[in-house]
């Protein structure tokens, strides 16, 4: 008997518990794909912005760098701010005045201030410090000095006197000389000086009146003619009545016992009435001091004689220098070789650092600093 043979034919679907599978597993697939393009994506942003960040602060160091670099002087330099002239940046033809700054605050900004200007140059940073290296450095000694004091004056005599005036006019001079001393000075500097006088009443005031210091000739008792500082006053601004004017010279420095001469001279035929007291005795308590007068602009000084008995009225304001000095803790001058700067800004929680030391071609000075606040390395 003849058996049929079976025929067994394949399976042409998927069942439930594979189709399942299948997509489960491509659903992975996905997911991972996926995951990998957002790593990769955000990952590549990251590092670019972290890549702007380190070029931000890389490119505001050059320019730390090459400002700092070309200094031609320097006239502030401390831990967080730099003020610096160089060369024209401006295209002006002038030299600019540059200045860094920082507050001391993490996450304050860099400030850039260029003619007067200012411009945030890092908007947050953490850190900016500045230190230099100083060559050469000489220290600034300092000379003590006396209080300002009356050097010398004239108000009356302790005997009889006389009271007289004349008139002050191109031709007709009048002067007073004194020695300032004192003990232990190197110099002496006329600040101010006095003198109790009014408007000429003779004629009509007119012109200039004009007071001067003046060195005493060597070997004289005489103005010798060279004004080291003058005052000048129009005649009509003098007072009406008899009264002190101030004449104020800042400062004219003479070694200590060298005589001066304070001069009053006119433009004109009347300017200005100075008082003086005359008298037959030699006034003791004046010292060195003598009224001088000339009628020829100069050429011959009087009196020849009794020469002490005759005095303007007048105070001379001013103090001494005297012998020694002693360090005031700053730099009188040195060179500055180099600066070394540090700076920092914030980035996703984590700090940039970056560092560079700046050579000067012009190697500036730097005065006036006070040690302890001047940054050195």
């Amino acid at each position: 008997m003849n058996r049929k043979r079976r025929t067994t034919r394949g399976r042409r679907g998927f069942s439930l518990v594979e189709t399942s599978a299948a997509v489960m597993i491509g659903g992975m697939c996905l997911a991972a794909t996926t995951s990998t393009v957002y790593l990769v994506t955000t990952g590549g942003d990251r590092t670019i912005a972290r890549s702007d960040a380190n070029n931000h602060l890389a490119l505001t160091l050059q320019r730390l760098h090459d400002e700092i670099g070309m200094a031609t002087s320097i006239t502030e330099l401390t831990s967080r701010s730099v003020t610096l002239s160089c060369p024209d940046i401006t295209g002006d033809a002038m030299a600019d005045t540059i200045r860094y700054s920082w507050s001391g605050t993490a996450g304050y900004p860099l400030v850039r201030t260029l003619n007067g200007t200012s411009l945030n140059v890092l908007e947050s940073c953490n850190n900016f410090a500045l230190s230099a290296l100083l060559e050469n450095p000489v220290e600034e000694m300092t000379t003590p000095t006396t209080d300002v004091i009356v050097m010398a004056y004239h108000d009356g005599y302790p005997l009889a006197y006389t009271a007289r005036s004349v008139n002050i006019s191109t031709t007709t001079w009048y002067a007073q000389t004194f020695t300032p001393s004192y003990t232990d000075a190197v110099s002496y500097t006329v600040s101010s000086v006095f003198l109790y006088l009014r408007r000429s009443t003779g004629g009509t005031p007119s012109g200039e009146f004009k007071v001067s210091l003046q060195r005493v000739a060597s070997g004289t008792v005489n103005p010798d003619g060279t004004v080291l500082r003058e005052i000048v006053v129009r005649a009509t601004d003098l007072p009406t009545a008899w009264g002190w004017v101030e004449f104020k010279f800042g400062n004219v420095t003479l070694n200590n016992n060298e005589s001066a001469a304070v001069v009053c001279r006119g433009t004109a035929a009347y300017t200005g009435e100075v008082a003086y007291n005359d008298t037959l005795s030699v006034d003791w308590n004046d010292g060195q001091q003598r009224m001088r007068y000339t009628l020829n602009s100069g050429t011959n000084w009087y009196p020849t004689l009794f020469q002490q008995t005759k005095d303007l009225r007048f105070y001379a304001y001013g103090f001494f220098t005297l012998s020694g000095s002693t360090s005031t803790g700053k730099y009188e001058s040195g060179t500055i070789g180099s600066v070394h700067v540090h700076l920092e800004r914030p980035y996703n929680g984590e700090t940039i650092m970056t560092d560079t030391a700046v050579n000067l071609l012009s190697r500036p000075l730097l005065s006036g600093m006070s040690v302890d606040d001047m940054p050195l390395r």
